[in-house]
C-alpha cells in the first residue's frame, strides 16, 4: 500500500508539472532590424513553439552596436538583421561573436542558390555566419540576419529565419534567388 500510495504522489506531482509547463507563455524571440524596404517585413507568419516580435532601429543594429551586445552576451535580441554595407560588418562577421550557422544544413542549401555576390559575405573561413534576407534596391546593398547565441532558443530563430525566407513576396524572393 505504501509503494501504490508513492507512485500515484509521483504521477501527481508529474503530472501538475507537466500542466504547469504547458500553459507557460510561448517564448517570445526579439528580432531588431536595420531599416528594410515594408514589403520586406513579414509578420503573418505563425509559429506554435514560439512567438516573435520585430523592431527597427537603425542605433542598435549598426556592426558596432551588434558586436559589443554579442561579446556582452545580452540575451535580449534573438535576431539582428545588419547590412552588408557597414563599415564595421566584416570586423562583426570575423570576430567569432555570432552564431555559427554551418550545422544547418537548409541554410546551406538557400545560400547556395543564391549568386555569389549575396552569399560571400555570409562566410568567414567557410564558417556561415550570416543569411541573406533582402537586397536594398537604392545601392544594392545586401541585409542578413545574424542570430545571437545567446539568445533564449538560437534554434528556434533559425527556424524564424527559415520561415522568414519562405513567406518572402515574389518580387523579393526573385532578388534572393534570380535563376529560381
Amino acid at each position: 500500500m505504501k509503494i501504490l500510495c508513492k507512485c500515484l504522489v509521483l504521477i501527481l506531482v508529474m503530472l501538475l508539472s507537466f500542466n504547469a509547463f504547458a500553459s507557460e507563455a510561448l517564448p517570445t524571440l526579439h528580432i531588431v532590424s536595420c531599416s528594410i524596404p515594408e514589403e520586406a517585413i513579414i509578420l503573418n507568419v505563425g509559429f506554435t513553439n514560439f512567438t516573435y516580435d520585430f523592431c527597427i532601429d537603425e542605433t542598435a543594429t549598426s556592426c558596432k552596436s551588434v558586436l559589443e551586445q554579442l561579446n556582452a552576451q545580452e540575451q535580449d535580441t534573438s535576431v539582428y538583421f545588419v547590412n552588408t554595407s557597414d563599415p564595421d560588418y566584416m570586423e562583426l562577421i570575423t570576430s567569432g561573436a555570432c552564431q555559427d550557422l554551418s550545422g544547418v544544413q537548409y541554410f546551406h542549401e538557400k545560400i547556395n542558390r543564391m549568386p555569389s555576390s549575396l552569399s560571400a559575405p555570409c562566410y568567414h573561413e567557410s564558417v556561415l555566419y550570416a543569411i541573406p534576407i533582402c537586397i536594398l534596391p537604392e545601392n544594392d546593398n545586401v541585409v542578413v540576419a545574424i542570430l545571437n547565441p545567446h539568445a533564449i532558443s538560437p534554434s528556434q530563430a533559425a527556424a524564424l529565419i527559415d520561415q522568414y525566407l519562405v513567406n518572402l513576396p515574389t518580387e523579393l524572393q526573385s532578388q534572393l534567388w534570380p535563376d529560381s
